[in-house]
């Protein structure tokens, strides 16, 4: 039976984190970029700190510089970090965690396939309108999962995740048309900015497994 990677982004405070590590997924998502409303405040990252969880947790960056990113690490223990930005193998490396590497999709082109993208360890496939790489709340041209040769070449063989834009309206065609490896969902879950909605999540969550055991 096959099972979806499902990641769990946004997450703000403890208490939400603590549910997420109830469900049957496999990543939380903490983001540390400022240009992201789900930024983490550094004030509460103390009280983020002491949870206590199973389930591996990511933390999601955007070109920012080493210092920063290195006292993040220090203040919290995270399994991978996502570099979301133009980070180079070179820099992502440097932390010595495994990582995840973002793939931007935008309306007519797919950001380029670099040696960092190679050796991460998971691929984010997001949506970019304009400057905004990811946070958008919108879905891609999934017709790529299908479509591009290269992109598929490029994914053999490799771990990704979709995101961009998923909730329970349209998860059940990604999943039926496309069949992905795993899934990362964020805004579609919250009942605010960076609060979550914990029947949403139980709900999606419920969606995808319940694909995953008639597939």
């Amino acid at each position: 039976m096959k099972r979806t990677l499902i990641k769990i982004c946004g997450m703000t405070n403890a208490k939400d984190i603590t549910f997420a590590d109830t469900l049957d997924i496999d990543f939380i998502g903490l983001i540390f970029t400022p240009q992201s409303p789900r930024c983490i405040d550094v004030e509460i990252l103390s009280t983020i700190s002491d949870v206590k969880t199973s389930k591996k947790i990511v933390g999601v960056f955007l070109d920012q510089p080493r210092e920063f990113i290195q006292n993040i690490i220090k203040e919290i223990n995270l399994d991978y970090i996502q570099f979301h930005g133009s980070e180079d193998y070179s820099f992502c490396k440097s932390f010595n965690l495994p990582f995840f590497k973002t793939l931007h999709v935008r309306s007519d082109t797919i950001s380029m396939w670099t040696e960092s993208h190679q050796k991460s360890n998971i691929i984010v496939l997001d949506n970019q309108i304009g400057e905004n790489k990811g946070g958008t709340g919108k879905i891609f041209d999934w017709n790529i999962l299908k479509n591009d040769e290269i992109l598929l070449g490029n994914l053999q063989q490799k771990k990704y995740l979709i995101a961009g834009g998923l909730s329970l309206d349209n998860i059940d065609s990604l999943l039926l048309t496309y069949n992905p490896l795993g899934v990362d969902v964020s805004s579609s879950l919250e009942q605010s900015i960076g609060h979550k909605n914990y029947d949403l999540m139980r709900n999606f969550v419920d969606h995808v497994r319940n694909y995953d055991e008639g597939s």
